[in-house]
């Protein structure tokens, strides 16, 4: 996509911006290639788990408006463990956990109120 000469900033605002479109475009597009599904799935398993904090929570937030539950040990497993932290009123706080644990809880909800095939 980009060439040789991009920073690495470039590449990841790239990443940071495309996988969530790739969250969505997976969970409106039911006719998608094999393929194409699973390199889609491994954007989204690559976005939950990439280095760069930003990268990991836009693909949480559209993971939890978008995602499916088969995504949901992922997310556990983020809402137990991400490292990232911040001091919120002089206290450790994980935002990216945070956001995992409401994506959980939107997928679940979701999936609830889904007509059954």
């Amino acid at each position: 996509m980009y060439g040789r000469s991009d920073s690495p900033e470039v590449r990841l605002i790239d990443r940071d911006k495309s996988i969530p479109v790739l969250v969505q475009l997976s969970a409106v597009t039911k006719v998608l290639s094999p393929s194409a599904q699973k390199q889609i799935q491994q954007a989204i398993t690559g976005g939950l788990q990439d280095s760069s904090t930003s990268v990991r929570e836009d693909t949480v937030q559209a993971v939890g408006k978008f995602g499916m539950p088969d995504v949901i040990p992922t997310l556990e497993a983020i809402a137990r463990s991400d490292p990232y932290s911040w001091l919120k009123d002089g206290k450790q706080f994980f935002e990216i956990r945070e956001l995992a644990t409401k994506a959980i809880k939107s997928i679940r909800e979701r999936a609830a109120k889904a007509p059954s095939v």
